[in-house]
């Protein structure tokens, strides 16, 4: 049987990763039309290191999947998603962006990320 103060705790944990889970979910960038993602798209540092944060939030939470983005059109929207078996790949690219504009801290936290996930699967 759990004592009050391990119950809490857990209890706690649950609603932490359930209000990560929900920043997750609801952070996701939306664009209004096609046209809005592709004129808005063109920061690609942003980009990078939105999809390294993402998908390390994922990993440290064990989540499946990272939704990134969500492209609104006339009668429905899109949403683009990243896989937990893309995600490697996904990492490398942010790493190479990171290395090609000399963001050393933000590469060694890439690399670490890459090594944790080669290691867990």
């Amino acid at each position: 049987m759990l004592s009050k103060n391990k119950s809490k705790n857990i209890k706690n944990k649950s609603v932490d990763c359930y209000i990560y889970f929900m920043k997750i979910m609801n952070g996701v960038l939306t664009f209004n039309s096609h046209e809005d993602f592709v004129k808005n798209a063109y920061n690609i540092s942003t980009i990078k290191n939105y999809v390294f944060d993402k998908i390390k939030t994922a990993f440290e939470l064990d989540i499946e999947q990272v939704y990134l983005f969500k492209i609104k059109s006339e009668s429905s929207y899109f949403v683009v998603k990243v896989k937990k078996h893309e995600w490697l790949s996904a990492l490398e690219k942010c790493q190479e962006f990171f290395i090609k504009n000399e963001d050393y801290k933000r590469c060694e936290e890439c690399f670490k990320l890459i090594c944790s996930l080669k290691e867990k699967s």
